[in-house]
């Protein structure tokens, strides 16, 4: 049986963003665990985000139940392409243990025309698939992050192929993506505004060449470092 080179693609990358974020899960367990308060906890869960987190966060922060199921209604959820990290935090107060994304990646491939190009055949207009399928699910990870009362958002992208080399990068593909990241290739795990749909930020990073497991990693520490000297101002200096 023939399976696609996109397919194959994106096995391996999402192989290669699991790997990495798991390695750097371990790492920052190592590094800040301890340095945490003891009833702080760093976790890393499975790839899906069920609508049930969701709508209950948004319900706690008082959207109507209306509102709410006519978007995540039923028990399904959105699938990331590695593991999600948690930050989790056992509040004295309310004796109720919150969970805060550290973590929250996407990695994809997109574009051909390298390929067609040796192969003699012409090419191709630029495709629009990565970033569509990024723009939806922006709107569901802010809705979940927006929803801890908090203003990270560590939602990382991974944009790569033919397709996001510097030449390539059109300015409709840039007019994709720009209106929830902003600036592009630049780090930024953080809302910019809290104006409800105007919501912006996140990280999108695109290259033309693969991200290596290396570079990956960097980018899931980082994040998970960034996110918990941010909750340490939070919760602990306030």
């Amino acid at each position: 049986m023939c399976v696609s080179p996109n397919i194959t693609s994106s096995l391996n990358d999402d192989k290669l963003l699991t790997s990495a974020t798991e390695r750097a899960y371990e790492k920052i367990t190592s590094d800040w665990l301890f340095r945490l308060p003891s009833n702080w906890n760093i976790i890393c869960c499975g790839k899906k985000l069920m609508y049930s987190d969701i709508r209950n966060r948004m319900l706690e922060r008082g959207y109507s139940e209306s509102s709410v199921f006519k978007y995540y209604n039923g028990d399904g959820g959105v699938e990331c392409d590695s593991p999600i990290i948690y930050l989790t935090v056992k509040h004295s107060v309310y004796d109720k243990v919150s969970s805060y994304p550290l973590f929250i990646g996407e990695i994809k491939k997109q574009g051909t025309n390298d390929r067609r190009v040796l192969e003699g055949k012409k090419r191709q207009a630029i495709g629009n698939a990565a970033p569509d399928r990024v723009a939806k699910n922006y709107e569901i990870f802010a809705d979940f992050c927006y929803n801890c009362d908090c203003n990270f958002f560590p939602y990382n992208v991974f944009l790569h192929g033919c397709d996001f080399s510097d030449g390539e990068m059109t300015g409709t593909m840039r007019g994709k993506l720009s209106p929830f990241f902003g600036d592009l290739n630049v780090f930024n795990p953080y809302f910019d505004n809290d104006i409800g749909m105007s919501l912006k930020g996140g990280c999108c990073y695109y290259q033309e060449g693969d991200f290596t497991v290396e570079q990956l990693y960097d980018y899931v520490y980082k994040c998970c470092e960034e996110g918990i000297k941010y909750f340490l101002c939070k919760f602990v200096e306030e």
